[in-house]
């Protein structure tokens, strides 16, 4: 029995290649079903034998593109002695991933500004019950952690570390870079032990 995709599984994964680096260029709305078919190499009709329209092409691309599978496939593997250390390690691995794929970066920009978040709740559930497991195992290791519902954790983890990522992107120039650059390990500061001094 062969593993290789069978011709229809081909043509469905080259729509998505051709849909995800035209929405990447020209937006959502700037691209046109044409532009889509031509790309893939096949005719539009082609294309409704695998979607139905255009945005579930769109969204289809998005939790394609979307990292959520290698960073937790590598924080899954991820050695640590106690939270402090998963955290510092998850905070790295994160950063990394999402700085490899400055594709999704573009595609959560089309999603905030054509469709306002419109896709957001879908993709959200098709990701947090595969991310939950990892609030279980960060309140196993030693470390004191607060008595927080996982998805709590899970969601200010994520929350904390995308905004870095967004802010670092969006000053990436000299130019907008501030004097007192805001570092990864001072935003892991905050995560753990938040902005108030110990009373």
């Amino acid at each position: 029995m062969s593993d290789s995709p069978t011709k229809g599984e081909q043509t469905r994964q080259a729509i998505l290649d051709a849909a995800s680096s035209l929405f990447i260029e020209q937006g959502f709305h700037g691209t046109s079903m044409r532009q889509i078919a031509a790309r893939a190499g096949i005719t539009v009709g082609g294309i409704y034998n695998h979607f139905e329209g255009k945005e579930q092409i769109f969204d289809t691309v998005l939790l394609q593109k979307h990292p959520y599978r290698r960073i937790l496939a590598i924080l899954d593997g991820m050695p640590a002695a106690n939270v402090e250390d998963f955290a510092r390690s998850a905070a790295n691995a994160v950063i990394a991933e999402l700085g490899s794929r400055p594709e999704f970066l573009n595609l959560a920009f089309i999603e905030l500004s054509e469709f306002r978040g419109k896709h957001v709740p879908t993709v959200f559930q098709a990701i947090f019950p595969q991310i939950l497991p990892l609030a279980g195992r960060l309140q196993g290791l030693p470390g004191e952690l607060r008595d927080l519902p996982p998805a709590a954790i899970v969601l200010s983890f994520a929350g904390v570390f995308f905004a870095y990522y967004l802010a670092d992107a969006l000053t990436a120039s000299e130019e907008l870079r501030m004097a007192d650059q805001v570092t990864l390990e001072q935003c892991l500061s905050i995560f753990l032990y938040g902005i108030l001094k110990a009373s």
